[in-house]
């Protein structure tokens, strides 16, 4: 397994948007300004600006939450796997747990085989002594004690046999000393494999920590920008309201103007139809007292003044932006491939070198880079870790229903099925790529990509 490379790809999916810059341009862009026109013309237009802030901080705070809805994910998913790597260290522990008792049983075992063979050989030197210090006198005894023929013959075959089963008992003691020290170093190799996939995945807890740790600092300065915005569309939307109560003033005090201007316009007109009238009569009266003269002329004339005044109007309109995410999860189906391909293929690299954290089928790869490559070489993507490949394709029930190509998963460690109970797989740096016993150790679960 890569516990490097998983962070590496996390963080890489995990890129700050553009989502802070944004906000911090809306809050730096749009300042609150305080209310200084003099008509409602001017107030209006005002207003139109305020909405047109309000709708971009808005839409800054959508935008932010949208990113801290992403990370939220992302800190799920993250969460997600530190539980299964706790889960698969505490299989481990167990596991190791296990064996240094089988490694202690082997070593009591080896203990007793060494010691009876030491008390045999003890056994027989202490006969040999014997028969060498009396000589051949003690062996004749043996035989001119014989009561017959028969029974000579039978004590020279019984001391043959004394001898033989001296040796019979040392060799058998020695064989099971070597068969015992080889299981123990079995053992040994299976806990030296494990203890090393239990530092990978501790060391890959340590960097999903890490991340953790980010992704939440992530969250809290969405969290803060959030606020920043709303706040500041608070503030607008208040600046909006005074504006709107000064517009009523404004436009209260122009038509109060408008009024008077018209009410001004009228008792002038007035004035000026009464003087014209008082005129009139005045020029009959100075004609009528000239009897020889007989022409009267009166000529009146009106003015009126209007006012009128125009106003512009002009609508603001709000516009959003939304963002959506999609998540996908692995779509693997079969396109003229078996599961008996992969495995051909998959075998041809046995023998091939162990390398922690290698990808290469022919230089060296580790668990879950060995299986990557090789349904990579057909088309289908797994994903880098044991872990990661675990939710891909579909569950089967129990290693009796698997087939080959089938990925089987261990704690830490992850293996292609091939028939028959066995597995091939890169195993460790002192095995390398090979064949095992799928019952080896205990299997988490088991996944069909081909189906």
């Amino acid at each position: 397994m890569n516990f490097s490379r998983i962070t590496k790809s996390i963080r890489k999916g995990l890129k700050r948007s553009a989502v802070p810059a944004l906000c911090a341009a809306v809050l730096l862009a749009y300042p609150v300004v305080q209310v200084s026109a003099t008509t409602s013309a001017e107030v209006r237009q005002q207003e139109q600006q305020t909405q047109q802030q309000i709708n971009e901080a808005n839409s800054a705070a959508e935008s932010a939450q949208a990113s801290q809805n992403e990370v939220s994910s992302n800190i799920s998913y993250t969460n997600d796997q530190l539980v299964q790597n706790m889960a698969s260290i505490q299989m481990l522990e167990s596991e190791i747990a296990d064996l240094d008792t089988q490694i202690a049983e082997k070593q009591q075992e080896y203990d007793t085989a060494k010691d009876n063979e030491e008390k045999q050989y003890e056994s027989m030197k202490s006969r040999i002594k014997y028969l060498y210090e009396q000589g051949e006198d003690s062996y004749l005894s043996i035989l001119l004690t014989a009561t017959s023929f028969s029974d000579m013959l039978n004590k020279a075959a019984y001391v043959g046999q004394l001898y033989e089963y001296d040796q019979n008992m040392i060799d058998n003691y020695k064989k099971t000393q070597e068969e015992v020290a080889a299981a123990q170093q079995d053992l040994e190799d299976t806990k030296s494999e494990q203890e090393s996939e239990k530092v990978g995945l501790e060391e890959e807890q340590n960097n999903l920590n890490d991340q953790l740790a980010d992704l939440q600092a992530q969250y809290a300065d969405y969290e803060q920008k959030i606020a920043d915005a709303q706040a500041q569309a608070t503030q607008l939307a208040a600046k909006l309201e005074e504006q709107h109560q000064q517009e009523a003033q404004l436009e209260a005090k122009e038509e109060a103007e408008r009024q008077a201007a018209l009410a001004a316009a009228q008792k002038a007109a007035e004035e000026a139809k009464k003087k014209a009238q008082e005129e009139a009569a005045a020029a009959a009266s100075s004609a009528a007292a000239k009897s020889t003269t007989s022409s009267s002329s009166s000529s009146s004339s009106s003015s009126s003044q209007t006012t009128s005044t125009t106003t512009t109007s002009s609508s603001s309109s709000e516009s959003t932006t939304s963002s959506s995410t999609t998540s996908s999860a692995p779509a693997v189906s079969s396109s003229g491939v078996s599961g008996s391909d992969v495995v051909n293929y998959a075998l041809q690299f046995v023998g091939n070198p162990y390398v922690y954290g290698g990808t290469s089928l022919t230089n060296g790869t580790d668990c879950s880079g060995f299986t990557m490559s090789v349904y990579a070489h057909f088309g289908y993507s797994l994903g880098r870790t044991d872990v990661a490949q675990r939710s891909n394709g579909i569950s089967v029930g129990s290693l009796a229903e698997a087939q080959p190509g089938d990925l089987i998963c261990y704690a830490g460690h992850v293996a292609l099925y091939i028939g028959n109970g066995m597995i091939v797989h890169a195993s460790n740096p002192s095995s390398g790529i090979k064949i095992s016993n799928a019952n080896y150790r205990a299997y988490v679960c088991i996944r069909r990509i081909i189906y």
